[in-house]
């Protein structure tokens, strides 16, 4: 008899506790603050996922490598336009004449150019491979290095021979648009690195 009263106050709390569930309202208080504890820890749980994008690492290791590449052409075609309408201080070549001005103004929009090109094929060989609003950012960007290459390419447009060569050159908006790419360019990559810091790897 002493045994099982030891036993009774050992688990005393258990006993209480089952005899308690077997009472309805009891029941009910015990199944709420469970089921209350479950939807937290699931709402937790998801939140955790909201901020991470789970993926395989051989889509990781693709997307992180078409990153890369549109980050170089990028940067390449941007440097380079901001070269032919620079924002803020610049320094330009002394040339002796103006055949020695024109052939240095033809070799950097035909480099810049060409980076465009490169840029522009990254991207949209790329496109189903990329986020389709870090991709619009992308084209945003290439559209306005399209637009600068437009502008310097004015003094050689033949439907503008009847301008002076003065009024054939980049004007003050012109300028303040180099610096509007330099600075999409930079908040995107921003953007970018986010991105990727945020995916998690299966």
């Amino acid at each position: 008899m002493s045994k099982v009263f030891d036993f009774i106050i050992a688990n005393a709390g258990w006993i209480i506790a089952i005899i308690g569930f077997c009472i309805p309202p009891v029941r009910e208080f015990f199944i709420k603050k469970f089921q209350s504890s479950l939807d937290k820890a699931l709402e937790d749980r998801k939140s955790l996922n909201d901020r991470k994008n789970y993926i395989s690492k051989t889509r990781f290791d693709t997307e992180f490598q078409i990153y890369r590449e549109l980050s170089k052409s990028f940067f390449n075609a941007t440097k380079k336009i901001h070269r032919l309408i620079p924002y803020g201080v610049s320094t330009v070549p002394v040339f002796e004449n103006e055949k020695d001005k024109d052939k240095y103004e033809h070799e950097i929009y035909q480099d810049a150019f060409n980076d465009y090109i490169i840029a522009r094929d990254a991207l949209i060989s790329n496109a189903p491979f990329i986020r389709k609003d870090i991709y619009d950012k992308y084209y945003e960007l290439l559209e306005i290095c399209n637009l600068q290459l437009n502008v310097y390419f004015q003094r050689w447009n033949l439907s503008f021979a009847g301008l002076k060569y003065e009024e054939r050159m980049p004007e003050i908006v012109d300028y303040k648009r180099t610096k509007e790419m330099t600075d999409k360019f930079e908040k995107l990559n921003d953007e970018v690195r986010n991105y990727l810091a945020n995916l998690d790897v299966l």
